[in-house]
């Protein structure tokens, strides 16, 4: 008669397993982090300027690139911004790659382009601001068919 030896399977709890890939996630992230600084202290890569260290555009330079004289304005922490209450239209070769023929452009108040909001947030309200560059704007595209304007219709149903 021969005796075989039981064998137990170790089971592994999945919150065992969550909790390794965590830390080896941040082990990862922290290695790069620390790469990049190194990279950085070595001369490698110029980690300094960020867009509040840049020197606001002039007016004039703001005219040359955006082509308008009041949308964009001068600010010394943000470079530039949009203007409040500017009304106008999308240049005209713009909107026909989008297959429109006139896209009208308005900021309200505060220079966003949304509708106007109070400054002072009544209360039970939510707010989303949606920061970021042209695509966040709806270059070319009517104000009420940005992805801005399209998530502020879906969050409200």
């Amino acid at each position: 008669m021969t005796v075989e030896p039981v064998v137990q399977e170790r089971k592994r709890r999945p919150w065992v397993t969550l909790l390794g890939v965590l830390i080896a996630l941040l082990i990862g992230l922290l290695l790069a982090e620390g790469l990049v600084r190194a990279a950085d202290a070595l001369g490698v890569v110029d980690l300094s300027p960020s867009l509040a260290e840049l020197p606001a555009a002039s007016q004039d330079e703001i005219v040359e690139l955006s082509g308008d004289t009041a949308l964009y304005i001068s600010d010394p922490t943000l470079h530039h911004r949009m203007a409040a209450n500017w009304s106008g239209v999308f240049p005209e070769e713009i909107v026909q790659e989008v297959g429109r023929s006139e896209v009208p452009i308005r900021t309200n108040s505060l220079g966003l382009r949304s509708p106007e909001v109070e400054y002072a947030k009544p209360a039970g309200t939510t707010r989303i601001l949606v920061l970021g560059d042209s695509v966040a704007f709806g270059w070319g595209v009517r104000g009420e068919d940005t992805f801005a304007s399209q998530l502020a219709s879906l969050l409200a149903t």
